[in-house]
């Protein structure tokens, strides 16, 4: 596994994403306390409205993506995926990079590409230093947590692994 919060981004591009500290009922309490926010209104774009995380792989070949988001409506439920600046080329027509499924629920768990069926997965050509980004796609999602497998049996639940303090 790799698991990071979303608030241990080493790049917040434009500086639109902000750090949300609210527990509500109905979004429920973010990992570690903390979640990354695009607020409604902030205006920003794909390409420029990015938190980039530096991981280094050690291992080639198909992983998967997991991501712990909410939204208030279907007008915030989804972002964009990127490795190493750009979208993957095997998600790089329509929606099949944008991450989805989010919609009005308190936090939760999706491996789910707005096209093409589940999970969120992309190629890995050779270990070493990548970029994963979280690119704007709609104002008002809220991501809290990331993990990276290349189990397809995994499947997290409540904070994910780790617990609810794990970077």
């Amino acid at each position: 596994f790799v698991v990071w919060e979303a608030e241990a981004y080493d790049r917040n591009l434009d500086g639109l994403w902000v750090e949300d500290f609210e527990s509500n009922a109905d979004r429920g309490e973010p990992s570690g306390g903390v979640g990354m926010l695009i607020p409604n209104g902030a205006g920003g774009n794909e390409s420029n409205t990015k938190l980039e995380y530096d991981i280094v792989f050690t291992r080639t070949g198909t992983h998967i993506l997991w991501y712990r988001a909410s939204a208030d409506s279907g007008n915030d439920d989804s972002i964009w995926f990127h490795l190493d600046g750009d979208r993957p080329s095997t998600r790089v027509d329509g929606n099949l990079a944008s991450m989805s499924g989010f919609n009005g629920n308190p936090y939760e768990w999706n491996s789910n590409p707005q096209d093409g069926a589940p999970p969120m997965t992309f190629e890995i050509d050779e270990v070493g230093l990548h970029t994963i980004s979280v690119a704007r796609r709609e104002d008002g999602a809220f991501v809290d947590k990331f993990i990276i497998t290349v189990d397809p049996n995994f499947n997290p639940d409540d904070f994910g692994p780790f617990g609810p303090d794990a970077t």
